[in-house]
């Protein structure tokens, strides 16, 4: 058969390079016609055929979770593009569906077995065959970063006109041997002869580069491959006009490949830049080729490698772009475990992981094993667990504020019994501003702060995302929490501050904690009793007293918890009256609180101080006499208050 309309790209990595050398392989294809919706290939399905893209568009999709959503991963309509790159590892699945988007899509196709059979037979072809679907498939990186235009991730740079850095050359540090045994922990290189990578060290060159430094400047040549030997490496690719980025993944790991251009002396597909000073060990283009000339066999196992490499990163990225739309990490680390699962051992930890990550108490366990099978595990073991780890940041930064919520717990009840509450309500703050530096939050209105103590500083209360509840079904409240850090961080953590909550005599296994931060509990009618005035009315003395002292009081005058929509609720009336019958009426600091409803992921808490107000000014300003009256009106101001906070923070 001859076909005019291949439009092959040149190839420069073989010796006997050659257009009309990859002529019988394209005589052994069939031309197939698709119309629009029909199938080319179906997710987890066993493959059957090679598919070269010639006319029209395909889509490519997923179907995720057990509701079967379908997620859109890619749209290819350059000619020549490969699709579905499964068809050249084992297991030989389909990890998504191929589809016609076009009115009709036209393909090259051939059937995968007999084309494996003629490729063993004929090493030269093979070796060029592989290499053009390889070069081919970079564009199928390129065109799948467009996808992440709506999403999170795309973010505006200031600086479109950006340059590689050469770094610094630097001693090797390796001896041969050493260098060896480091490459075959490469999930990449794993696979090699040693001969061949005895042979490849001899070329390897260390490159020092410092924070901020770009090592590949997308759509620039690569020069050559780049081993992470030790650092922190981030990938990003930018639209044509260089005024916007995506940022796609990160590495750490010593061993990792930062690209496959390198392998091709193709245009790099997406940029790398250095977050922490990296050393990076640079093997030039022309030793690999000329290795490659040299050493037929290793060539053909390299380029089949590279292919296996290019899919991964295609895999990475369309798992970032379903977690990056849905904000469904988890289900995509459990979907690219189980797509895999033929590929692994039966004792491969990762078969733990899925059911690990699907219970709050395990996360921890499931990520553990994720980190320690990246460092430890066989190459498609690590490969796998690193493309896990890259799509878990927000679970892993959930995981972190999580056990930041019980250090906090455990470092209050666990306080010496000589410890001063005061001293233990300090130690708990400080535990507190840690935790919420994993958090994203919004504090506006500091400087409204009174600079003298003395004042009561009044919150609307929004209940917790079930979610952070500790083992003990305990909750802390992260609204008090966090305006407990600002209050102090106001005055130096030189003044004393009382909270109030709304107590309950049946939380006997809550009170420990709240005595040891000596908080002072109020009560309702509707939780206590009977008795609730003349608890409430020990409780207003006993926020008098402190004021009076010039320490600051906080309290959410609900009494309750909210939902941010529906907050604030009814404001119990007893301390503001109370305060009206003090002899130094101390300001009332309004603080608005909202979104700790949510949990952190894709969230952000929210806290604005108001112009604080002396109640008696207020209420004559508004010509109102009762308490109840004013706070009735004064509760419609501030669900405004929360209404315009929570939008502004969305």
């Amino acid at each position: 058969m001859h076909f005019e309309i291949i439009a092959i790209n040149l190839f420069n990595f073989y010796k006997k390079s050659s257009v009309t050398t990859l002529d019988s392989v394209f005589a052994k294809a069939e031309k197939a016609t698709y119309k629009k919706g029909e199938k080319l290939a179906g997710q987890f399905e066993k493959t059957h055929y090679y598919f070269l893209l010639q006319e029209g568009e395909v889509s490519v999709f997923s179907f995720l979770g057990s509701d079967k959503r379908r997620v859109e991963l890619g749209r290819y309509k350059a000619v020549n593009s490969p699709l579905g790159l499964d068809v050249m590892n084992e297991p030989f699945r389909h990890d998504s569906t191929i589809e016609a988007y076009s009115d009709t899509v036209t393909v090259l196709r051939w059937e995968r077995k007999a084309l494996n059979a003629y490729l063993e037979k004929n090493i030269d072809k093979a070796i060029l065959f592989y290499e053009m679907i390889n070069t081919n498939a970079l564009t199928l990186i390129k065109e799948s970063s467009y996808l992440f235009a709506n999403t999170a991730m795309i973010s505006k740079t200031s600086n479109p006109n950006q340059k590689a850095s050469k770094g610094y050359d630097s001693p090797l540090g390796f001896t041969e041997d050493d260098l060896v045994v480091f490459l075959l922990q490469s999930p990449f290189f794993e696979i090699f002869e040693e001969e061949d990578l005895r042979a490849l060290s001899k070329f390897f060159v260390r490159k020092q580069y410092k924070v901020g430094n770009i090592i590949d400047l997308q759509d620039e040549v690569s020069k050559g491959v780049n081993l992470l030997r030790v650092g922190d490496i981030r990938f990003s690719r930018y639209n044509e006009e260089g005024k916007y980025k995506v940022s796609l993944r990160a590495i750490s790991t010593p061993g990792y490949l930062l690209g496959p251009s390198g392998f091709l002396g193709a245009e790099n597909v997406m940029t790398t830049k250095a977050k922490k000073d990296s050393v990076i060990l640079h093997l030039p283009y022309d030793a690999l080729k000329n290795l490659s000339n040299k050493r037929p066999e290793f060539a053909l196992n390299l380029q089949k490698r590279i292919s296996w490499l290019i899919n991964n990163q295609l895999r990475g990225l369309r798992a970032r772009l379903i977690s990056a739309q849905f904000n469904e990490e988890v289900t995509v680390a459990t979907n690219l475990i189980e797509s895999n699962r033929t590929s692994l051992s039966l004792n491969s930890p990762l078969h733990k992981v899925p059911h690990l990550l699907s219970f709050k108490h395990t996360i921890t366990d499931g990520l553990s094993i994720l980190h320690h099978v990246e460092l430890n595990g066989g190459g498609i073991e690590k490969n796998i667990a690193s493309l896990c780890l890259d799509n878990l940041h927000d679970t892993q930064r959930e995981v972190n504020f999580y056990e930041s919520l019980q250090d906090i717990y455990n470092a209050v009840v666990s306080a010496p019994a000589i410890m001063m509450p005061d001293k233990v309500n300090r130690e708990c703050i400080k535990l507190s501003q840690k935790t919420f530096e994993l958090a994203s939050t919004f504090v506006k209105g500091k400087e409204l702060i009174p600079e003298t103590p003395g004042h009561l500083f009044i919150y609307n209360h929004i209940l917790n995302p079930p979610y952070y509840a500790l083992p003990n079904q305990f909750q802390i409240n992260l609204d008090c929490q966090l305006l407990s850090t600002i209050v102090a961080d106001a005055y130096n953590e030189e003044v004393l501050m009382k909270i109030v909550r709304s107590g309950r005599e049946i939380e006997h296994g809550h009170q420990t904690y709240y005595e040891r931060l000596g908080y002072i509990n109020a009560y309702t009618e509707a939780s206590e009793g009977t008795d609730s005035f003349e608890k409430n009315e020990r409780v207003s003395d006993q926020i008098e007293e402190f004021l009076t002292e010039f320490n600051n009081v906080l309290i959410a005058p609900e009494h309750t918890a909210y939902a941010t929509e529906q907050s604030p609720g009814v404001f119990n009336p007893d301390v503001f009256e109370r305060i009206l019958e003090m002899e130094r009426e101390p300001l009332i600091v309004p603080v608005v609180m909202a979104n700790f409803d949510k949990r952190i992921r894709n969230n952000k808490f929210a806290c604005e101080i108001k112009e604080p107000f002396l109640l008696s000014q207020k209420m004559q300003e508004w010509c109102i006499n009762s308490v109840d009256a004013f706070l009735s009106e004064y509760r419609k101001e501030y669900k405004n208050y929360v209404k315009e906070l929570s939008e502004a923070t969305q």
